[in-house]
């Protein structure tokens, strides 16, 4: 595979609404196609493909795997958001399992195919930190959302009612409305996507968030259609996501992930 993956991690100003900054780009001179899974963010993605106008798309939650095309010297810069940014940030209803252009010169970050992932997140992130100044957050979405997105074992829309102090048909409500989907829907995928980093590793003992073992391929197989063994057997030819979700920066080609 000719396309390289890297990522990096915001600053502490940004870490409730960003999850990471990220590039992808096709060295090679072919086109090159992979697989890319829900990962329970929310990605705004810059294209820029030669002898095309850079474009810009807004995607909300997805619910399935998608195969992307990417041609020869192609480049993809994203952004990749958590849920709290719907309302804060991006202030809009997003589509489920769809995207939206957005206007060219959006939030005027200008990229081109030699701009560096630490240059456009450096960019992206001057943006943002202008639109975080400005905002009062409701503390129970910030709770709910934070708690949400570093669940490490099964979570139910009960226990989190409890704990936000918002009440489980509001939470309901306000997941269906904003993203598309219930929340215990989304709670499945947050736990499939933490589970890729093990995948990615040849580990395959669920976790604490999957019931056990039929529980866990069944869930892997609902979102990739392959079990989780299928996934590690072509982990080098398809696949450039990643699970880790820890602090550091991540960079690497797709051939060493």
């Amino acid at each position: 595979m000719t396309v390289s993956y890297s990522k990096q991690y915001p600053d502490e100003s940004l870490i409730d609404y960003v999850f990471s900054f990220w590039k992808t780009e096709n060295t090679g001179v072919s086109d090159c196609q992979y697989t890319v899974f829900p990962d329970a963010g929310i990605e705004l993605i810059i294209y820029v493909y030669p002898d095309r106008p850079v474009c810009i798309h807004l995607f909300g939650l997805s619910t399935q795997s998608v195969d992307v095309t990417v041609p020869g010297r192609g480049v993809l810069f994203g952004i990749r958001f958590t849920l709290l940014a719907a309302d804060y940030i991006l202030q809009r209803k997003l589509p489920l399992n769809a995207g939206e252009v957005m206007p060219e010169g959006f939030w005027g970050i200008d990229v081109c195919a030699s701009t560096s992932l630490e240059e456009f997140a450096h960019a992206a992130s001057a943006q943002l930190e202008k639109r975080v100044d400005a905002i009062a957050v409701d503390s129970r979405k910030k709770k709910l959302l934070a708690t949400v997105h570093v669940a490490n074992e099964a979570l139910s829309v009960k226990q989190l009612s409890l704990e936000t102090g918002w009440g489980e048909r509001q939470i309901n409500r306000y997941f269906t409305k904003t993203f598309g989907l219930p929340l215990k829907q989304y709670l499945e995928q947050v736990a499939f996507f933490a589970s890729m980093k093990q995948l990615r590793e040849g580990q395959f003992v669920p976790q604490n968030y999957y019931y056990d073992q039929p529980h866990f391929i069944r869930q892997v197989k609902r979102y990739t259609g392959a079990t989780p063994r299928q996934l590690y057997q072509r982990r080098n030819d398809r696949f450039l996501q990643l699970g880790d979700q820890t602090a550091n920066p991540e960079v690497g080609s797709a051939e060493e992930r």
